[in-house]
C-alpha cells in the first residue's frame, strides 16, 4: 500500500508545475486563473503553498486540462508517481480524454480521422499544446527506442486508416 505524499510535497510539486507553465507558455497568474475559473489570489495561494485544488473539483480538472494533462495524470504527478517531464508528455492523451472521457481505446489505437476530429474541437492554444507535446513525445520515444523506426506521418496515417 503506497502512502500519499504530505501537503508540503504536493504543494511543492504544484508550484513547480505552475512555474513551468509560466516560463514555457504565454500563461501568467491572471490568464491561468481566468482559464481555470478561479481568482488570481487562488493561484497565488497555490504558488505560496497555502492550499491545493481538491482533486474532485472542477478547478482541479481545469488545471489539469490547462496544463496539458488529465485529472488522473495530474494526481499521479502531485503524488510523486510520475515526474513533471512525464506529466507533460501525457498532454496528447490528456487533451483527448478531456474531450471524450468515454473513449475506451488508447490514443494509439484510435484511427487518425477520429483523433483529428477531436483535435478540431479544441481551442487554438490546446491545439498548439497538442502539437508541441506530440513533437516532444516523438523525440522522447525516438531517444528511448533509437533502434525502432518512427513512421513518417503519411505512412502512419495510411497504417491507421487500414
Amino acid at each position: 500500500m503506497s502512502v500519499k505524499p504530505d501537503f508540503s510535497t504536493r504543494s511543492f510539486r504544484l508550484r513547480k508545475l505552475l512555474e513551468q507553465l509560466f516560463e514555457q507558455s504565454e500563461w501568467n497568474q491572471t490568464t491561468l486563473a481566468r482559464e481555470i475559473g478561479v481568482s488570481r489570489p487562488t493561484i497565488i495561494r497555490w504558488l505560496q503553498g497555502k492550499n491545493l485544488p481538491d482533486p474532485g473539483t472542477n478547478n482541479f480538472r481545469e488545471l489539469a486540462r490547462s496544463s496539458g494533462g488529465s485529472s488522473q495524470t495530474l494526481e499521479l504527478y502531485l503524488d510523486g508517481v510520475i515526474s513533471l517531464e512525464e506529466y507533460r508528455l501525457f498532454t496528447v492523451t490528456g487533451v483527448i480524454e478531456g474531450i471524450d472521457s468515454d473513449v475506451s481505446h488508447t490514443t494509439s489505437e484510435l484511427p487518425l480521422a477520429e483523433i483529428l476530429t477531436m483535435i478540431a474541437k479544441l481551442k487554438p492554444q490546446d491545439i498548439a499544446d497538442v502539437i508541441s507535446s506530440s513533437a516532444a513525445l516523438l523525440v522522447h520515444t525516438q531517444n528511448k527506442t533509437s533502434s525502432e523506426r518512427v513512421l513518417p506521418s503519411r505512412e502512419l496515417a495510411q497504417r491507421n486508416m487500414s
